[in-house]
C-alpha cells in the first residue's frame, strides 16, 4: 500500500457554529447574506428547470477553469445522479441560482459527504465558504455524525522517517508541481472547517505495481473512455441508492 491523501473530516458530534473557535464562520455568513444571498438544502426530486439552472452554474465554473470535467474522486455533472440526494444551493438577490454543492448521503445517521461544489465566476468572496459552513450545518441537524470535505492529495506524503521510496517521490513531485496544483492551497483551505485529517491508501498486489496503480488511479480521475464514465456512473449511483439501476445511468453513454 501506498499513502496518498488525507481526508478532510469534521465530526458532527456537538456541533455548532457559536463559541469563539467559530467566530470566523458567523462573519462569514453575515458579510454574505448582507450582500442579499441566500442558502437552502432542497431534496429530490428536482425539476428539468431547476437541473439546467444547475447546468449553468456548472458550465460557467467549467469555462473559468478552463478545464474539463473529472471523475472518480469527484463527481461529474450528472443530471440523474443530482436526483439521487440533497443538493445545496445559494441564490443572489434577484433568485439566481450563483452557487451548489451536491452532498451524498449512504444512510440515515451516518457519515456525510460533499462531493462537488460549482459556482458562476461573478460571485462575492467568501461564497463557497458560507455555503460549505451552512451544508455542514444542515448535515448535522439531519442527524449525520460526520461530514467529509473530500481528500488534500498528497498532503503529508513521504513526511516521515519511515515513508517509503515511492511516498518520497510523491513528496518530491507534489513539491515540484505545487505551483500547477496547488496542493498546499487546497490543503489550507479545507483546514479552516477544522477537520480531523485520516490518511487514505492506494493498495496494490505487488511492491512494484505501486506506479501502474497511480496511473490507472489517474485514468480514473480522466474517464476519457465512455466505459470508464459509465462503470465510475454505476458505482456512484450504487453508493448513493440502493435502488439504482444501470437505466439510471444511461446517461452517462452520451
Amino acid at each position: 500500500f501506498l499513502k496518498v491523501s488525507q481526508e478532510a473530516i469534521v465530526p458532527l458530534a456537538g456541533f455548532s457554529l457559536q463559541g469563539g473557535k467559530n467566530s470566523g464562520f458567523r462573519r462569514t455568513i453575515r458579510e454574505v447574506e448582507k450582500a442579499g444571498i441566500r442558502f437552502e438544502v432542497l431534496e429530490p426530486p428536482f425539476s428539468g428547470e431547476f437541473i439546467d439552472q444547475l447546468r449553468v452554474v456548472s458550465d460557467s465554473w467549467l469555462a473559468a477553469k478552463g478545464g474539463r470535467e473529472m471523475q472518480f474522486s469527484a463527481c461529474c455533472f450528472s443530471p440523474r445522479y443530482l436526483q439521487r440526494n440533497p443538493v445545496g444551493i445559494a441564490r443572489d438577490a434577484t433568485g439566481r441560482v450563483v452557487a451548489f454543492v451536491n452532498m451524498l448521503i449512504t444512510r440515515p445517521g451516518g457519515p456525510a459527504t460533499l462531493d462537488y461544489m460549482r459556482y458562476a465566476p461573478d460571485v462575492i468572496d467568501n461564497l463557497m465558504d458560507y455555503v460549505i459552513i451552512l451544508t455542514i450545518q444542515h448535515a448535522a441537524g439531519m442527524g449525520a455524525t460526520s461530514f467529509s470535505l473530500g481528500g488534500a492529495a498528497l498532503s503529508d506524503v513521504g513526511t516521515q522517517r519511515h515513508s517509503r521510496l515511492a511516498e518520497r517521490l510523491l513528496n518530491l513531485f507534489s513539491r515540484r508541481a505545487e505551483r500547477v496544483y496547488n496542493y498546499q492551497g487546497l490543503l489550507r483551505y479545507k483546514t479552516k472547517f477544522h477537520p480531523e485529517w485520516a490518511p487514505r491508501y492506494l493498495a496494490f498486489s505487488q511492491p512494484w505495481d505501486w506506479a501502474a496503480s497511480l496511473l490507472a488511479n489517474a485514468r480514473l480521475v480522466e474517464a476519457r473512455s465512455r466505459g470508464d464514465r459509465r462503470r465510475i456512473a454505476e458505482a456512484r449511483l450504487e453508493l448513493s441508492s440502493p435502488a439504482a439501476t444501470t437505466e439510471s445511468v444511461a446517461a452517462a453513454d452520451a
